[in-house]
């Protein structure tokens, strides 16, 4: 973002981190088990999703070469118990998210604090133009 006041430019620009995971879960899924309960993935706006009908914990699988465990999320049903294998697929997009914010006024780093501080005095500047 760009701001002009006569001579004045303030510059502020923000980093998008690539937050793309290799997989997600895949919306399509759904899965009765064998006592007929329900179950699909529950995605949020913000891309948090979760299996509602089915209880979860981490279990290890096996280890790395390091020693470091290797777990998966295990999902069971919340009525029945039995194991249940949520879908899922390769990402179609990729996803940013914030990163650091950085300021200049004519070319000079800003800290948070005067970063706000100029730009409360531009829109008090604005203001008193005519």
């Amino acid at each position: 973002m760009r701001k002009r006041l006569d001579e004045l430019e303030l510059n502020i620009s923000r980093e998008l981190i690539d937050a793309t995971s290799i997989s997600e879960p895949d919306p399509s899924w759904s899965f009765t088990d064998d006592r007929w309960h329900d179950h699909k993935w529950s995605i949020s706006e913000d891309g948090s999703a979760n299996v509602p009908s089915c209880d979860t914990r981490l279990i290890v699988v096996g280890h790395y070469e390091d020693g470091d465990e290797i777990e998966e999320t295990e999902y069971r049903c919340k009525e029945c118990g039995e194991v249940i294998k949520p879908r899922w697929r390769g990402n179609v997009y990729r996803k940013f998210q914030s990163g650091l914010t950085s300021a200049f006024l004519d070319g000079v780093p800003l800290s948070e604090s005067e970063t706000r501080t100029v730009i409360e005095v531009m829109g008090a500047m604005r203001d008193l133009m005519p």
